[in-house]
């Protein structure tokens, strides 16, 4: 039999997907399985992914990924030919490489070119119902992204942060009716984080999507110039690209997954608030306007900053929060300037206790959520 054919199997993955904030000791992958991954995504259709995986510069896998939520069935091929998978992946919308270790049941994604320093952790699992494990005790964990962060989202960010992509081939990805998305906004210490964690909890039939200029800056290292004009202007039109290939990776995921509505930490207006100029200036450096952003969002749920005694006791057990009251009340309001004129902007007042700050989120988005 000849060892270059192709050969397939049909398998249903299950798999749990988290975002790693630190590897605090390299020693424990010096012993693990390595592999080099270049991968890419011909597009994504309604309820259908497909893939081209080249391994160890070698080995090609195409796979078919249908379904929605932690199970999807896969279908995959495997090619023993170099070229074929060079001549594969030169042919993709979008791409990124990694370095992938596998230990102990584990598999922990390194990503490289403009994603360097994002780490991954999945997991693949027999059941959906199967208990996790714990997390190997080298790393630490941020959150799980099973359902709002996918390689395919991954992929496009990829491409944002190179600029090597021509926006024309966005239209190769088949759009369908998009889901209602929701902001939810605030200054330093507002509780936001607090907010989407409770809410990713206790709304299971949403998804859920991180803060993309976290991503980019913490784990992906690109930080935002100081004194730098030029730079500046570049790098809000690099989180403005790469937060609209989130939502667009965001949407088609959740549709696949079934979901009704999608909860974005932060959304693009606010972006605003850290521009000289403000709206204005924002729309102008973007070449978009307000009201082109605003539609975007079906709604936006903004935070009030806290009592100056609430926000330095916050601030206290957070060593990364920098900035004095005034500096994070002044931020704030910047943001609710961002969003307040949104036809279903919806402002939490501010609270002694978290727990009626809480409530009063719960209460606004259960109350959206009925009505999408």
């Amino acid at each position: 039999m000849d060892s270059s054919a192709p050969s397939s199997k049909t398998s249903i993955e299950i798999e749990r997907r988290f975002l790693v904030k630190r590897i605090k000791t390299n020693k424990p992958l010096s012993g693990c399985t390595k592999d080099h991954i270049s991968q890419g995504y011909f597009g994504s259709l309604p309820g259908k992914t497909m893939r081209v995986r080249i391994k160890n510069n070698s080995t090609t896998i195409f796979t078919v990924k249908r379904g929605s939520g932690i199970s999807r069935d896969e279908i995959e091929t495997t090619v023993i030919n170099e070229n074929i998978g060079k001549a594969a992946l030169d042919a993709c919308v979008f791409t990124l490489s990694k370095t992938r270790y596998t230990f102990d049941g584990w598999e922990l994604d390194i990503f490289e070119g403009p994603l360097k320093g994002l780490v991954l952790l999945e997991r693949e699992l027999s059941s959906e119902d199967e208990e996790l494990p714990p997390f190997p005790d080298f790393l630490e964990i941020d959150q799980e992204v099973t359902n709002s962060i996918n390689n395919l989202a991954l992929a496009e960010a990829s491409a944002m942060l190179t600029e090597d992509v021509n926006p024309n081939q966005l239209l190769t990805l088949m759009s369908v009716t998009p889901l209602p998305m929701v902001v939810l906004t605030g200054g330093p210490c507002s509780g936001k984080s607090t907010s989407m964690q409770e809410l990713r909890e206790r709304y299971p039939e949403l998804a859920f999507v991180p803060e993309v200029a976290t991503i980019v800056i913490a784990q992906v290292g690109i930080r935002p110039p100081v004194g730098d004009v030029v730079g500046l202007a570049k790098f809000q039109k690099l989180i403005y690209a790469v937060q609209r290939a989130f939502e667009h990776a965001a949407q088609d995921q959740a549709i696949r997954d079934g979901k009704k509505a999608i909860i974005l930490d932060r959304g693009s207006m606010d972006n605003a608030a850290y521009i000289d100029g403000g709206v204005e200036a924002f729309a102008g450096l973007l070449r978009t306007t307000r009201e082109a952003e605003y539609a975007r969002y079906q709604a936006v749920i903004c935070l009030s900053q806290p009592s100056k005694e609430v926000y330095e006791q916050m601030r206290s057990n957070n060593p990364a929060r920098s900035e004095d009251f005034e500096t994070a009340e002044a931020l704030s309001q910047r943001i609710k300037d961002a969003w307040r004129q949104h036809p279903s902007c919806h402002v939490i007042p501010k609270g002694d206790r978290w727990q009626e700050v809480s409530n009063s989120v719960h209460e606004t988005l259960s109350s959206l959520v009925k009505g999408l």
